[in-house]
């Protein structure tokens, strides 16, 4: 796990292995699994990661998005304490549903199943009015969309 991060902030805008790395974190986190020390120490590291790469204010993220998303979920299927740092993060999502862009809808579904399972009370009081807004927005985008057909 060591070089990764190092490797990953000296890649630059080397998008294809950057993407790689994603893929290699998300075999770790998931073999790490529930292992409290390692699993809060590995999930500490790649958060940052996951954060970068489905901010869509990124440019990167058109090209790390999708491996961003399968890091995100794997680290949410095996996590030991909902954070502060996780809780914060579900903040790309409701972006990513904001603005319209339908590609990653259903990662952002899976995610938001995987926060009411870890997040419980705290998740659904922060976030329960934005996830509604959002869904509304996307609910009547795909209305207006299917009578223009």
């Amino acid at each position: 796990m060591g070089p990764l991060p190092t490797l990953w902030a000296s890649s630059g805008d080397q998008n294809l292995l950057r993407t790689s790395i994603l893929t290699i974190l998300t075999e770790i986190v998931t073999a790490v699994g529930t292992s409290s020390n390692d699993a809060e120490r590995v999930h500490l590291q790649v958060l940052p990661l996951v954060s970068y790469s489905t901010n869509k204010n990124n440019k990167e993220s058109i090209y790390l998005a999708e491996e961003g998303y399968l890091l995100w979920k794997a680290i949410l299927e095996h996590l030991t304490v909902y954070t502060t740092n996780i809780h914060n993060l579900f903040q790309n999502i409701i972006v990513t549903m904001k603005s319209q862009d339908y590609e990653h809808t259903t990662n952002c579904v899976t995610l938001i199943e995987l926060y009411l399972c870890s997040g419980g009370t705290n998740f659904m009081n922060s976030y329960s009015n934005e996830i509604a807004n959002a869904f509304a927005l996307t609910i009547n985008n795909i209305k207006t969309v299917r009578q223009h057909f």
